[in-house]
């Protein structure tokens, strides 16, 4: 019965606030909280907090609650008047604005396009000449005929593309290597880059075509099936490029011993993880990696996993960047169906440049949308008035400026001939030594008028689009949130060494050191060697000699480590100082431990434990930062509304 009364609510709160979502809950009776803002911020983090820190809709709530108690805190320090803040938020609000100033319409197109490309993965090399900028003539006309000179020397013959692309191209890292780019799919390369890739033969060049770059043109050099993703396992050796000569040698036989051991089949690709891998994250694992795919991983890794065709053939050697690894296929996944991808692409096409490749026909739309009206009569008029031609030196006199005649309309907004003579007057310097005012008067008018109807939609973006008002008031208060935390919490935590230091006196019993062992774990390939090792270590031979005595014929022989341990295991906490253990068989090789040192339980040093300390220190003033503010600005929840919002979301 109750649940069906407050599902009632649910239903009487949101459908009487059709247009106006009700207010869950306000900070000092002037900050308020609707339904709609707590409920938009609780699904958008829903999934992220319940892998993480999963929370009720009731505990978030008094998360919330604290968020906004910062944010007005904030507020009150004038913090959003700053200039710096305002400069950052202005910025983040130009990049959430884009996908609204765009067109959608040909969104299905762009998926299935998208798609149908995924399909095929391709290799390209290119050359480009750069533009600084593209609305400047001069760097735009300079740049179209350095490229067009250099595509006419390849399409003649008179140059080889790959001499091109090192002699002229201004993309200095692919002219390293003859203009290659490499292997790509799609979303791997600007979308005009793309379009022109995917347009042609292998070995074909294409026309010239213009990226947010520069002028390029691009040669398919080769194209194949696309991988779709893998998942491997890998034995891994560390060994940085800059390593020393004989560094490298040692690890490359050590390798290869490996491998040989692997093919022979007298050690498990599992138990060679265990017993070699120098990876710690995967190693407990079984080497065991995310799924990749293409350009996701270093080339040579890549090319090497993806040339296994059976589930659990193991690779050659592969050397990378990092090291040196063995892999082992654990599985290859084709790529989903267009149904399984759909979601996926249009999220990725919103968010890609290819969105915006009908931005001439979202002009066209608001300008329907706003009514944008032309006075003809007035256009003939000034023109007449201005008739001649105008040069790079030309600028609109004061009283042009003035002039309040309108030549457009839009919404509740008009263009004078004013406002257009000052925007012709910003681009003069664009004009050439015979521009006819005819001309400039059309051209500047089509420009302004776009930006007159970009400039009024977006003003109305927070008023037409609840999610995009929702998004900036996220990113307003976030700001506002991390300059605030840094002040009171971050910073003075690591500023203030006397708070921090007296709070480690206080608890100085949560940093404390048990009992810690030192000890080294000597690892043999036979029991025979580690009685050997043994009975030298008891006699105190240098672990030095030891790896040159023993690891002459195999560099697989003995493997030594070192471990300083606190709560160490019953097999190491068991022994005295410079006391041996037993040996031991462990996935098929044989160990012993030998403990030099024994150190006692004790308190730690501040320096020992700064980080965890600081970190403490930081919950503490956090809690009474949080305190204070819940006793200086009162929070009142409308117990109806947080009825309705709770039930809702905990289903």
């Amino acid at each position: 019965m109750k649940n069906l009364v407050l599902s009632l609510c649910v239903l009487s709160v949101f459908a009487g606030e059709a247009q106006k979502s009700p207010v869950l809950f306000t900070v000092d009776g002037r900050e308020q909280v609707t339904a709609e803002e707590f409920t938009a911020v609780f699904n958008k983090n829903r999934e992220i907090g319940e892998q993480i820190d999963p929370k009720t809709p009731e505990e978030y709530l008094q998360l919330y609650i604290d968020f906004k108690l910062k944010v007005r805190e904030a507020k009150d320090s004038a913090m959003h008047l700053r200039e710096s803040f305002i400069r950052e938020l202005q910025g983040y609000r130009a990049q959430l604005a884009k996908p609204y100033l765009t067109d959608q319409m040909s969104e299905e197109a762009l998926v299935k396009e998208a798609f149908e490309r995924m399909q095929e993965d391709v290799k390209a090399s290119h050359v480009m000449i750069y533009v600084e900028d593209f609305k400047n003539p001069a760097d735009t006309a300079n740049a179209w005929n350095e490229i067009s000179d250099a595509y006419e020397q390849v399409r003649s013959g008179r140059m080889s593309f790959e001499e091109a692309a090192q002699v002229l191209s201004d993309d200095s890292y692919s002219a390293k290597k003859k203009g290659s780019l490499g292997w790509f799919n799609v979303f791997g390369m600007v979308y005009e880059f793309e379009s022109a890739v995917y347009g042609l033969e292998v070995e074909e060049i294409s026309k010239v075509f213009k990226t947010p770059f520069g002028y390029h043109f691009a040669r398919l050099d080769a194209k194949r099936p696309a991988r779709g993703k893998a998942t491997v396992a890998h034995l891994m050796l560390m060994l940085p490029e800059d390593a020393e000569p004989s560094v490298q040698a040692e690890t490359e036989r050590k390798i290869k011993e490996i491998h040989g051991m692997l093919t022979s089949g007298t050690l498990s690709f599992g138990n060679a993880v265990l017993q070699f891998s120098e990876d710690k994250t995967t190693k407990g694992r079984g080497g065991l990696l995310p799924e990749f795919g293409l350009n996701d991983m270093v080339g040579s890794f890549e090319d090497a996993a993806f040339a296994l065709q059976d589930s659990g053939a193991i690779s050659a050697p592969v050397r990378t960047p990092y090291g040196w690894h063995i892999i082992q296929l654990v599985g290859k996944k084709p790529l989903r169906t267009f149904s399984e991808m759909e979601t996926e692409l249009r999220g990725k096409i919103k968010r890609d440049v290819r969105a915006e490749v009908s931005q001439d026909r979202f002009i066209e739309s608001l300008a329907k949308e706003y009514d944008w009206q032309l006075d003809e009569r007035t256009l003939k008029r000034v023109t007449k008035e201005l008739d001649g031609s105008v040069g790079a030196s030309w600028s609109p006199s004061e009283k042009q400026l003035e002039d309040a005649r309108v030549i457009a309309r839009y919404a509740d907004s008009s263009v004078t001939i004013g406002d257009l003579m000052g925007y012709i007057g910003e681009g003069r310097s664009n004009f050439s030594s015979s521009s006819s005012m005819r001309f400039i008067l059309e051209m500047y008018l089509e420009m302004y008028a776009e930006k007159c109807l970009l400039a009024y939609e977006d003003a109305q973006l927070e008023n037409k689009y609840p999610e995009f008002r929702l998004l900036m008031n996220e990113y307003r208060d976030g700001i506002l949130l991390f300059d605030l935390t840094d002040q009171r919490i971050w910073s003075r935590s690591m500023s203030d060494s006397l708070g921090l230091f007296t709070h480690f006196e206080a608890n100085k019993e949560d940093y404390r050191w048990d009992i810690r062992h030192r000890y080294t774990i000597y690892d043999c390939a036979s029991k025979r060697i580690a009685k050997k090792v043994r009975k030298k270590v008891l006699k105190g031979t240098a672990d030095s000699l030891l790896l040159a005595k023993y690891n002459k014929k195999s560099i697989l022989n003995l493997q030594i480590e070192r471990k300083t341990e606190e709560n160490a295991a019953a097999a190491v906490a068991d022994l005295m100082a410079l006391e041996t253990g037993p040996i031991t068989e462990v996935n098929g090789r044989y160990q012993f431990i030998h403990v030099t040192e024994v150190l006692p339980a004790g308190y730690k040093e501040l320096e020992e434990v700064k980080g965890l300390v600081a970190a403490d220190y930081q919950k503490l003033l956090e809690t009474e930062w949080v305190k204070r503010l819940r006793s200086a600005y009162p929070v009142v929840i409308d117990q109806e509304v947080r009825d309705a919002v709770i039930l809702e979301l905990s289903h």
